[in-house]
């Protein structure tokens, strides 16, 4: 299989060898080759992955968990941001103004064995983060024939099935509706870390505290949901306190240290 030297989450072109040369193997991978003007030279490595199954299965499963489940995120593409930096899948760089930064890196320069104790560990945080098991979707997952977001449908976010929100006479702005988000967070990861009250209690006091932010947040009623989801979760061990401070962060818009 021919891999482009760009770097980049998009499949490398599929390629089979024949009499006649190299020949594409599915009508995606014929488009793309034709997308180049008769006569480019364009640099390749051939190589041969075994991971492309397991790369369509993860991508349908995230658009299934995107489409269904109360996440924070829009589509497949943020969600396998999230899930990377959560997990460590990640590079850092240094910027035009001297500062490091971190970004996510492509799935396609994970080998078959790091990719694999990826998804094996993506598709656990994604169980913290809804209380499904990803992989029940892993029929309908199969079924698909993508391997990327580029590829797949972008699924819309289901209309939430909660009873409508009353408008309140005086909403936050967005500005005060950001500072109200950065407390709830806060405050839940405080409430989570609190080890001179049981998980029972835990639990009760947080379920107390997501209904007076959800009052609080009639137009951020997905985010309040996401922070409290995540701090369950850390309750109850289903994510770790690296991966919870990863999401909250990029809940709130805050960073991973302002959680202490």
């Amino acid at each position: 299989m021919a891999k482009s030297t760009e770097k980049s989450d998009a499949p490398a072109l599929r390629l089979r060898i024949t009499t006649r040369g190299l020949e594409p193997v599915t009508s995606f991978d014929a488009e793309r080759l034709s997308s180049y003007r008769l006569g480019s030279e364009v640099w390749c490595t051939p190589t041969q992955d075994h991971n492309m199954k397991l790369l369509r299965k993860y991508w349908a499963i995230l658009n299934r968990v995107v489409k269904d489940c109360p996440t924070p995120w829009k589509n497949s593409k943020q969600a396998s941001s999230a899930l990377k930096l959560a997990l460590g899948v990640t590079e850092n760089f240094k910027g035009v103004d001297g500062k490091w930064r971190v970004e996510p890196r492509s799935l396609m320069s994970l080998d078959a064995p790091e990719f694999e104790k990826y998804f094996e560990d993506a598709m656990a945080v994604l169980q913290g983060i809804t209380g499904v098991d990803p992989l029940t979707m892993e029929a309908e997952a199969e079924q698909t024939d993508y391997a990327t977001p580029e590829q797949a449908p972008e699924p819309e976010k289901p209309e939430t099935t909660e009873a409508p929100v009353e408008p309140a006479k005086n909403e936050p702005t967005a500005d005060e509706a950001a500072v109200i988000i950065k407390e709830c967070a806060t405050k839940l990861w405080d409430l989570a870390n609190n080890e001179t009250l049981s998980a029972m209690d835990r639990r009760g006091s947080l379920e107390m505290a997501k209904n007076s932010y959800k009052d609080a947040l009639p137009n951020n009623l997905d985010t309040v949901r996401s922070i409290v989801v995540v701090t369950d979760n850390l309750i109850r061990g289903k994510v770790t306190a690296d991966q919870a401070r990863t999401m909250l962060s990029g809940f709130a818009g805050m960073q991973e240290v302002d959680f202490k």
